[in-house]
């Protein structure tokens, strides 16, 4: 038996998505699969009355202001990391120059 996967790119389908209620049954095979590498508390296996808490919380987390905010801190995370690499790189480059200068 196969399941439709959803894969979502855009705020407004999650917030689409999780603002239906609907009744939700998981394969067991999903279940257990899910739960080793989301934990068993995972918004996808959740039911009832932690499923309404968590989805209202992430539905509230889902609007522009806050992922934009997020997408400007990973930039910025981003580019600190690519500098420490090129001045790390350059580091090594020198250190290397300097020990074919000497013969070692």
């Amino acid at each position: 038996m196969r399941h439709p996967l959803l894969i979502m790119t855009h705020s407004e389908d999650a917030r689409t998505i999780l603002s239906v209620e609907y009744d939700r049954h998981v394969a067991l095979a999903a279940i257990k699969h899910s739960a080793m590498f989301l934990g068993a508390k995972n918004i996808g296996l959740l039911h009832g009355r932690e499923w309404n808490i968590h989805r209202s919380a992430f539905y509230r987390s889902m609007n522009a202001a806050i992922l934009n905010e997020s997408r400007k801190s990973s930039i910025e995370m981003t580019e600190t990391l690519s500098s420490s690499l090129k001045n790390r790189l350059k580091e090594i480059t020198i250190q290397g120059q300097m020990l074919i200068r000497n013969g070692n």
